[in-house]
């Protein structure tokens, strides 16, 4: 899925991680497996600087090692994940042991709340109850894209209203309650990151 209202300098799309490209710089928002082939299909890998976690589950991760072997760069990478989740660091740590000498990799933990830059982009972590899972907001070029990667929050309602594009991962019930946000557009998927379907819970 490609946002309609991509243009040359914001380009959003769902590869199984949440890609958002702006101002030739690439944010790439969890990595499930086959993301890498379904991004690279799609966009310039070059342009990737920055990976973000919601949270170090498996399904959030699973494609995060065959992501950063594919990747052909010198520069630094930057990882950053929620305070208290410790599978991404571990990962990275493998992957720089298994393929030392590739490229460096910049682990950031932060506490939900907070927000971070990238280029011209600036993403909030937005915390969930009881959990050190994160939803996300990102403002790029004056569109507000949120990622909501377990389902419908109240923590949410105050951070993601009216947004441009709007991804959520869930079922038909959470679909029905982030309709309440307004957003301009709306990706609903399972929790295996494909389209939900009518019917499917």
């Amino acid at each position: 899925m490609i946002a309609d209202w991509s243009d040359e300098s914001l380009r959003v799309g769902w590869v199984g991680g949440l890609y958002i490209e702006f101002g030739g710089l690439g944010l790439m928002i969890n990595a499930t497996e086959g993301t890498t082939e379904r991004w690279n299909a799609c966009f310039d890998p070059s342009l990737l600087e920055m990976i973000a976690v919601s949270d170090g589950e498996i399904r959030s991760l699973g494609g995060l090692l065959p992501l950063l072997c594919s990747l052909e760069r010198r520069s630094e990478l930057r990882i950053w994940a929620p305070m208290g989740e410790e599978r991404p660091a571990y990962l990275a740590e493998a992957w720089s042991r298994g393929w030392p000498n590739r490229y460096p990799l910049g682990v950031e933990a932060e506490f939900p709340g907070g927000s971070f830059r990238l280029g011209d982009m600036k993403i909030t972590s937005i915390g969930l109850r009881r959990s050190t899972e994160v939803a996300f907001r990102i403002d790029a070029g004056g569109r507000k894209i949120g990622f909501l990667p377990s389902g419908y929050h109240e923590a949410v309602v105050r951070h993601l209203r009216r947004m441009d594009l709007l991804v959520v991962i869930g079922d038909l019930n959470d679909v029905s309650q982030v309709g309440s946000l307004e957003p301009e557009q709306l990706w609903a998927l399972n929790a295996d990151g494909h389209p939900l379907e009518m019917g499917e819970s």
